[in-house]
């Protein structure tokens, strides 16, 4: 197999902790993939396959729910 970049090992995954810890962006009532991204200067590709590693759900844009019960 392929080894993953360095970027995406368990330094991006403390970064990205670290980084949930602080209060979001102005704007913003949560941090979301490319806020993280942003403020750690990598890829929001990079962010998401690190929080789907760890098992992480952010919350989306959207701040309501949408029921699909009939």
């Amino acid at each position: 197999g392929r080894a993953e970049p360095a970027q995406y090992g368990v330094a991006l995954r403390n970064r990205i902790l670290a980084q949930l810890e602080w209060p979001p962006p102005e704007g913003l009532a949560s941090w979301d993939g490319g806020s993280l991204a942003q403020a750690l200067s990598v890829s929001d590709d990079a962010v998401w396959r690190a929080l789907r590693k760890e098992g992480i759900q952010l919350q989306r844009h959207r701040s309501w729910c949408v029921s699909t019960d009939p």
